[in-house]
């Protein structure tokens, strides 16, 4: 659990309090669609190894009120504020 006033809390309660998370490898929404930021620390994801952006983390699911995917998560930050945001982990498939 962070202290309430850690910066990183400030972009993701607003939206993201009480969600339901998977990891996986980060997808893009679409075939437009070239990265996606955590929402905590703005860490970049992408398809591509440039050697800055994450490959895997946490997304939302499918009752996310924008769909499946949209929101994505870095590791550190997801254990950093999953406590004080109440979110859950659902098992990824096998």
């Amino acid at each position: 659990m962070v202290a309430e006033d850690d910066w990183r809390l400030f972009f993701a309660q607003q939206h993201l309090r009480g969600q339901t998370f998977v990891r996986k490898m980060w997808v893009p929404l679409n075939e437009d669609w070239d990265h996606s930021h955590c929402a905590g620390c703005m860490t970049k994801f992408s398809l591509y190894d440039d050697g800055e952006s994450l490959r895997e983390g946490y997304a939302v699911t499918a009752d996310y009120k924008l769909g499946e995917d949209y929101e994505w998560v870095c590791p550190d930050c997801f254990e950093a504020l999953k406590d004080n945001l109440d979110w859950k982990v659902l098992e990824s498939p096998a």
